[in-house]
């Protein structure tokens, strides 16, 4: 089974170096790659023998002019690497790459949702991605119990599409 992990705006994601540590200790029955989407090429603290890592340039500051190129850039290298599964974790990673993944018939598109209420009370208008991103996603992780009422009530998630994964105390 073959992963990719995707992130934007980060060069230096903590946990992908631990994700990448695990599978080179562990005798790990899937292929993982990381693919960064930001200003910077990702930092050198993967180890040895790490999975594939990618970077697409994708300027922060110019991110509403450039989504279009790296939503094509994206979908590219995801046609390329064909994985089973895509992982997102923010919102303009999830847009790409989950619309990416849908029209590559990618089988597993799953979208971890930290920042659930942030449009919904401070920009309006990105309400209907965010519920875009929960219909292009197979499956949906709430990292609390209110994240997931709040996706079922305000996103309109479907229940069935949510596992309640917690994250913090």
């Amino acid at each position: 089974m073959h992963v990719v992990l995707i992130i934007a705006f980060n060069a230096d994601v903590h946990y992908f170096n631990e994700f990448a540590a695990l599978h080179t200790q562990n005798n790990c029955p899937f292929q993982l790659t990381f693919v960064h989407l930001c200003d910077d090429r990702p930092k050198a603290n993967y180890p040895n023998n790490n999975p594939d890592v990618h970077w697409i340039k994708y300027p922060y500051h110019s991110r509403k002019k450039k989504l279009y190129s790296v939503y094509r850039q994206t979908k590219a290298l995801l046609k390329k690497l064909n994985p089973d599964i895509i992982h997102t974790n923010l919102f303009e990673d999830a847009l790409i790459c989950h619309y990416a993944g849908k029209k590559l018939n990618i089988k597993g598109r799953i979208h971890t949702k930290q920042c659930t209420g942030f449009h919904w009370n401070y920009a309006k208008k990105g309400v209907k991605f965010d519920r875009k991103i929960n219909q292009w996603a197979t499956d949906l992780i709430a990292i609390s119990s209110e994240n997931k009422t709040f996706l079922i009530e305000k996103e309109l998630a479907p229940e069935g599409k949510i596992s309640f994964i917690p994250h913090g105390v």
